[in-house]
């Protein structure tokens, strides 16, 4: 049996490379991204484990707050007293102050570095006397003084910089003059994993974070013949004894591990949104190759009756196929997983392509490239090739005397019933769904539906299919009406081979009203909550801008109300929350937050003002007592003066801006709302307030409508990458619309060559296919249209409370779709229905 699955697949090897097509794009897909994950991995941990690979402990405070939901994490700074305290213990050779954050530099001609608003965050550091301690060496130059600065050398090669150019360094003590001092490696890299690093004197970078006379952390090296574990001892028996303030002390091993751990989660998103398309795009190959095989083992209907009537068991003719299934499906895992290493850098190329830069570094290939890819692979196509298989097992030896081919279509009922009682049972989760507003109910909802309607596909395909044909009956006479009766002849298979289609462009549409809805919802809460007349703004994770931008702002003639927005990370009752800070006495003239109970003008200090919902679900009232915890502060008891319901930008907690730059480590604003001064013009009021900014590169004065359209460029971008990863998925649904074709020509052989005989010619031979091609396509896009849209319809409906409460279905996008559907049929159709009307009439007369 083995041997005859080698000797069926060399027979047909066009069929057999047509089919494994599918599997080889979906495990190329996936070993591509292993690849891609595992080298981006190992150059964040290469780079972490040299920058501290000089460091034996760190000294830091124990007092930390930290952010699941954004990655981030707030911890208090230690008095800058602590440092000599840590010089002084035994068995430590050097210690260093550490102070980092965020710094933009701007070069002498007013332009950032890199305006890229998706690169990674920029780092500002301390520079350390210490070689040991410092992560940075220089390549140029000399170490910083007062006024200056060290750049890395990737960003004085991408900025054209020089030891002893000028520039501007963007930080929260302001806008910054100073002069390039040195450029230096960042631990052995040319920047620090892709990001931009500046490094300042230790009293130099502290006062430009807005933190004089603290620390973030202290870096301590070992002394000769001292120990990791003797060096900690040391250390906390030492601050034990002199300082009261909680501080802790780790190994530098465990801050690499730390950073590492962060920057995995970020890589863990890329992962998982790349691993999960690769699974579709695996879904849909073994939907391709399970098409493939039924059609295969319906022609061989005889061959494999003769090999019953020859002796051979069900059994062994099950085994056949299905070795066929695991020669094919190894063959294409292996083609897969080395056109995977070798598109690892395409890929990416196309996640850079939209404006989200990965750092480089030579591509890593761990064995689960080769494991993972070649077992799923291979055990997806044995999978899709069973229920086949079983089949061709089933026939009878008295099936020799008969023709092979497509035979009748089998009854529905059964299907209609199971496929009605799926799509019933997703209804009722998605309706579950509607009423206590949870999202993951209505997605299992929706997926239960889905699958629903693919049971369904042959039942309704007759009837969908003469719809979609209507329109080629009329103009193409009856050649149109021999395509759709081709189409309806077989609704199994017409169904099967849409449903590839189905699930790659139901992706799409779906992705497609989401984002647009979410953009709708945005520019809805901006439009209805902004007050003001502009914000400023920077890209997030940018490092905001500083509360310098905001004083001077106020202090023109020409503005009115000014409210500043700056956020940190504390907690309460243990769990992580954002508390904002704000000019509460004049938010609400510039942002309308809904505020339901009392005034944010009387929020002051010592004061909060909650959301609403938060309220509600701890009991709250105005007058009660909160306990937030800060990172810095520790517990803080404030009085609830207001309540609002609006959710951002004011998030769960906001307080008074000398409440929050008491309790927090950090002091620059994400946006500032304004408003011109009465009687001022438009005209006059903003250019004064571009004046200010002309010192702040990275701000941007924006009307609502240009900041909510700015900021969901990012929607944007990620729609644009989700569409090319899911464009892998309809490609290999193509295959198999081409793949079905072909095989269908084949089949039909006889049936072209008498066709050809009675007057058909060849261009009608040709059109007939191609009709036949966009019918089953346009089924496809037809219903994966359906499934996306009341799929991300249902979606929006139990987001309403999140702020998703805007439903925006584009017409053009959509209707893009269906065209690019109806076009992608013809394209399949290209090579079948070229082979059709090359059909010999004579001999395609005596095929049988």
């Amino acid at each position: 049996m083995l041997r005859l699955a080698f000797s069926t697949l060399r027979a047909r090897k066009a069929r057999a490379l047509l089919a494994a097509a599918a599997i080889t794009l979906g495990v190329a897909f996936m070993s591509a991204t292993f690849v891609l994950t595992d080298t981006l991995s190992h150059t964040y941990a290469d780079v972490t484990a040299s920058a501290t690979s000089g460091t034996d402990a760190v000294v830091r405070s124990d007092q930390a707050q930290t952010s699941e939901e954004t990655n981030t994490t707030v911890r208090a700074t230690l008095d800058a007293s602590v440092l000599n305290d840590v010089r002084r213990t035994p068995g430590v050779a050097a210690a260093e102050a550490d102070n980092q954050g965020i710094a933009q530099i701007v070069r002498a001609n007013g332009r950032q570095l890199d305006n890229n608003a998706n690169r990674p965050t920029p780092i500002a550091l301390s520079w350390h006397a210490t070689a040991a301690l410092n992560p940075m060496r220089l390549v140029s130059g000399h170490a910083p003084g007062r006024d200056e600065v060290v750049v890395d050398k990737n960003s004085a090669k991408v900025g054209s910089l020089h030891v002893g150019d000028r520039v501007r360094v963007l930080m929260a003590a302001g806008s910054t003059p100073m002069v390039v001092a040195g450029i230096a490696t960042y631990g052995g890299h040319d920047d620090a994993a892709g990001a931009q690093v500046a490094a300042f004197a230790p009293d130099t970078a502290a006062r430009l974070l807005g933190r004089p006379g603290a620390y973030d952390s202290i870096r301590v090296a070992a002394a000769a013949g001292t120990t990791q574990q003797q060096l900690i001892a040391n250390l906390h028996s030492a601050l034990a004894r002199s300082h009261a303030q909680h501080v802790e002390v780790v190994t530098g091993a465990r801050v690499a591990k730390e950073a590492r751990d962060a920057s995995q989660k970020g890589i863990s998103f890329l992962a998982f949104l790349l691993t999960a398309f690769a699974l579709v795009s695996l879904l849909v190959g073994a939907m391709v190759i399970a098409n493939a095989f039924a059609i295969t083992a319906a022609q061989r209907t005889r061959e494999n009756a003769l090999l019953r009537a020859l002796g051979a068991k069900r059994s062994q003719v099950t085994r056949a196929v299905m070795a066929e299934g695991a020669l094919t499906g190894l063959a294409a895992s292996m083609i897969g997983v080395l056109l995977g290493i070798g598109g690892a850098k395409l890929l990416q190329a196309l996640v850079e392509l939209i404006g989200a830069p990965l750092p480089n570094g030579p591509l890593v290939v761990n064995s689960r490239v080769f494991v993972i890819g070649l077992l799923v692979g291979t055990l997806v196509t044995m999978m899709a090739s069973y229920l086949p298989a079983r089949r061709a097992g089933r026939t009878a030896p008295i099936a020799a005397m008969r023709a092979a081919g497509p035979g009748a279509p089998r009854r529905t009922r059964k299907r209609a019933v199971i496929g009605s009682i799926v799509i019933a049972a997703g209804f009722a989760l998605i309706f579950s769904g509607f009423s206590t507003e949870a999202p993951a109910r209505v997605g299992q909802g929706a997926l239960a539906a889905f699958a629903g309607l693919i049971i369904l596909g042959p039942v309704i395909a007759p009837f969908v299919v003469r719809v979609i044909g209507a329109p080629f009956n009329r103009l193409a006479g009856t050649t149109g009406q021999i395509a759709t009766r081709n189409a309806r002849r077989n609704p199994r298979r017409t169904a099967a081979t849409a449903a590839s289609l189905t699930v790659g462009l139901g992706l799409i549409s779906f992705m497609i009203v989401l984002s647009m809805s979410a953009r709708a919802s945005f520019a809805s809460l901006v439009d209805n909550g902004l007050r003001g007349d502009w914000i400023v703004s920077t890209v997030f994770g940018q490092g905001g801008v500083s509360p310098q931008v905001a004083a001077d702002i106020d202090k023109l003639p020409e503005t009115g109300a000014v409210s500043p927005l700056r956020q940190t990370v504390a907690s309460v009752d243990g769990h992580a929350v954002d508390v904002t800070g704000t000019n509460t006495a004049t938010i609400e003239q510039v942002y309308d937050g809904k505020v339901v109970a009392g005034r944010m003008a009387n929020v002051g200090a010592g004061d909060v003002a909650v959301r609403q919902d938060e309220a509600k679900s701890h009991g709250w009232k105005l007058g009660d007592t909160v306990t937030i915890t800060f990172a810095a502060t520790g517990a803080q008891r404030l009085t609830i003066h207001a309540m609002y319901k609006t959710q951002d930008p004011l998030g769960p907690y906001s307080v008074s801006l000398a409440t929050f730059d008491a309790n927090a480590t950090s002091h620059v604003d994400d946006y500032v709302f304004v408003n011109k001064a009465a009687g001022v013009s438009t005209a006059d009021a903003k250019s004064a307030i571009n004046k200010v900014l002309a010192a702040y590169p990275t701000a941007k004065l924006q009307t609502g409508p240009e900041f909510a359209a700015d900021a969901s460029k990012g929607i944007g971008q990620l729609l644009n990458l989700v569409e090319a990863l899911l464009a892998l998925a309809v490609v290999i649904a193509l295959f198999g619309v081409m793949n079905t074709l072909a095989l269908s020509v084949h089949e039909r052989t006889q049936e072209i060559g008498l066709l050809r005989a009675i007057g058909m010619d060849r261009r009608q031979v040709r059109a007939a296919v191609r009709y036949e091609a966009v019918t089953v396509s346009l089924f496809g896009t037809l219903t994966g249209l359906v499934v996306g849209i009341g799929s991300s319809v249902a979606l929006m409906h139990s987001l309403r409370s999140q702020g998703l409460n805007k439903l925006s279905v584009p017409a053009i996008p959509l209707l893009a779709v269906l065209v690019i559907g109806g076009l992608a049929g013809v394209l399949c159709a290209t090579l079948p229905a070229r082979r059709a009307s090359r059909v010999n009439v004579l001999q395609a007369l005596q095929a049988d």
